[in-house]
């Protein structure tokens, strides 16, 4: 039953310093209802913030009559993705195997971060297994949970204007057709169909594929049935693309040219496919930006502590936090978050608590450090 598993308990007794953690039945669904009230501060204080206004969101969603796009409020901070119809602001009801909240996106300064919240992995980012992806100001992303393919873009109506040559022969791909040529560097993601949002204008819809990179490794993700790589057929498919490679949009051919040090990958590139990611916490700045800093939790099962002296598993440098301020236990894809009777105490999602279960896309506050709960992939 959703909601329902054998968790993790602290008793008294001591084992190798750290508590003695036994098994018990605790719920671990993730709670819409309890949230609200937190998003609607959060929606109160980037309504405020005029860094917001670059990443306003919009989502294309693929429907039987074609993509369906909506705009969110240029003050909207959270969108909630899942099963329940009523508290999600994008419905996954008729997508097997969803949560009642299998996605939560969330604006930090002017980052969006997609945080999968679900115990059951269904999303791709890009064409690439992951359980989070993060969009900057004046980007695009493909986000397909299941069956349901969602592109969200911080981009103009209008789209971005495309360099048409190249600054630094390593730095950007090309892609060729017969008349033009386009150059792309390896941190955004490339769409292309008839959309104004797209990078180059192919086809007869609204998006027929989009292409990213994993490192410097390209990889094509085809939106359509009218797409191929190669003679590859792309429908749904994430297939490598290697120096050379043709992609087919109906009768327009485009041909990829690589950088140098990536025309030895060859057709034969394996497609990552991401293990079980291990739960991290991103610390956020002021709630302007996520700052790079990532702490990697251990594995399911393990007890930390968190704290400001250095025996601490995450020493915290930060005057707010006690010498030993929390302890976390580690679940799958949550934690149970325990007060160590700190000076400042520790808050989700503003909310002080001394013993409460985190999920993936919670705030955390030790003290004065704030922290998203996330993936680190």
């Amino acid at each position: 039953m959703e909601g329902l598993k054998m968790g993790l308990q602290v008793c008294e007794k001591i084992v190798d310093g750290l508590p003695l953690i036994v098994p018990v039945a605790e719920s671990t669904s993730h709670s819409i209802v309890d949230r609200d009230s937190f998003v609607n501060k959060a929606n109160d204080v980037t309504s405020q913030d005029t860094a917001a206004e670059s990443c306003v969101l919009s989502c294309y969603r693929k429907e039987q009559g074609g993509w369906q796009r909506r705009q969110f409020p240029q003050n909207n901070c959270v969108v909630r993705i899942g099963s329940d119809i009523c508290k999600t602001d994008i419905s996954l009801k008729d997508e097997p195997g969803a949560a009642e909240l299998q996605m939560l996106g969330r604006l930090i300064g002017q980052q969006w971060i997609f945080i999968e919240t679900g115990r059951e992995s269904l999303c791709m980012a890009n064409g690439i297994r992951r359980r989070q992806a993060i969009l900057g100001p004046g980007s695009s992303c493909l986000i397909t949970l299941g069956h349901t393919e969602l592109i969200f873009s911080t981009l103009p109506a209008t789209g971005r204007n495309v360099p048409t040559t190249a600054t630094s022969d390593l730095k950007y791909y090309r892609l060729s057709m017969t008349n033009c040529e386009h150059f792309f560097d390896f941190t955004r993601p490339v769409l292309l169909g008839r959309n104004p949002l797209c990078d180059i204008k192919v086809g007869t819809e609204d998006f027929v594929a989009v292409i990213s990179a994993v490192g410097r490794k390209l990889f094509l993700y085809g939106l359509s049935s009218n797409v191929s790589v190669s003679n590859q057929d792309a429908t749904g498919k994430t297939l490598a693309l290697f120096h050379g490679a043709q992609i087919a949009v109906g009768k327009t051919l485009l041909t990829a040219s690589l950088p140098e040090d990536c025309r030895g990958q060859g057709a034969f590139t394996v497609v990552p496919h991401s293990q079980t990611p291990h739960l991290c916490l991103h610390e956020v700045e002021s709630r302007v930006s996520l700052n790079g800093k990532k702490l990697i939790l251990p594995n399911s099962g393990r007890a930390i502590f968190v704290g400001r002296s250095p025996d601490n598993y995450f020493a915290l440098d930060s005057k707010s936090v006690s010498r030993q301020h929390a302890q976390l236990i580690i679940y799958d894809n949550s934690a149970l978050l325990i007060d160590c009777e700190s000076t400042n105490g520790t808050r989700i999602n503003g909310e002080k608590i001394g013993r409460r279960m985190a999920h993936p896309g919670d705030f955390i506050k030790f003290g004065e450090k704030e922290f998203v709960l996330g993936y680190a992939d």
